[in-house]
């Protein structure tokens, strides 16, 4: 199990990775809990599979024959038959972080299948399974799983900056809140 924290820097490594990628015109496509090792030793994130990435500027580099489940196709835009671009692999990059969050399969299956709108929206939370995500965290990964690409942050380097601000902002309410259940404590003990 990874922490918030954790799981923010992964997500910050792996949006830089695909910032790297993007700057190139090179699209993922299969970003999951299958194609990214994490070293137990370090913490550090590495995308080890990259048999579907895509160029834009070239034909597809996709490895021929490749049997595997591709998570693009799992994509609100590609149900819908859209063209796939960066904010397809922030899509995905937002499924895997609720899904290492939350321990969870997030909506992108339940997507192709046209839930109603309402049950669907909630899904995308991560707090919905587990009330103790931060608030902060909650909103980026919610904001990365948003059905209108257009609604997604618009590239790898704004969600790497979303992820950091949302930690920042989650750590310093996070010790408030543990100075203020601090204080009231002492006072309690004192009124005793």
């Amino acid at each position: 199990d990874f922490t918030a924290r954790e799981v923010v820097s992964i997500g910050v490594s792996l949006a830089s990775a695909l910032n790297h990628m993007h700057l190139r015109k090179i699209l993922h496509r299969n970003l999951s809990t299958t194609t990214v090792m994490v070293l137990e030793e370090t913490g550090t994130p590495y995308i080890a599979e990259f048999s579907l990435v895509k160029n834009q500027n070239l034909a597809d580099l996709s490895a021929v024959g490749v049997p595997q489940v591709v998570e693009s196709l799992f994509t609100p835009e590609s149900t819908g038959g859209k063209e796939l671009d960066e904010r397809t692999d922030i899509f995905l990059l937002g499924r895997l972080l609720f899904k290492v969050l939350t321990h969870r399969f997030t909506i992108g299956r339940v997507m192709a299948a046209k839930t109603d709108a309402a049950g669907l929206e909630q899904q995308r939370h991560p707090k919905f399974f587990d009330p103790s995500i931060p608030d902060e965290i909650d909103a980026v990964v919610h904001r990365c799983l948003s059905v209108d690409p257009a609604s997604r942050p618009a590239s790898a380097k704004e969600l790497m900056q979303l992820l950091e601000t949302a930690w920042e902002k989650a750590s310093v309410r996070m010790a408030l809140a543990r100075m203020r259940d601090s204080v009231q404590d002492s006072n309690m003990a004192g009124a005793l």
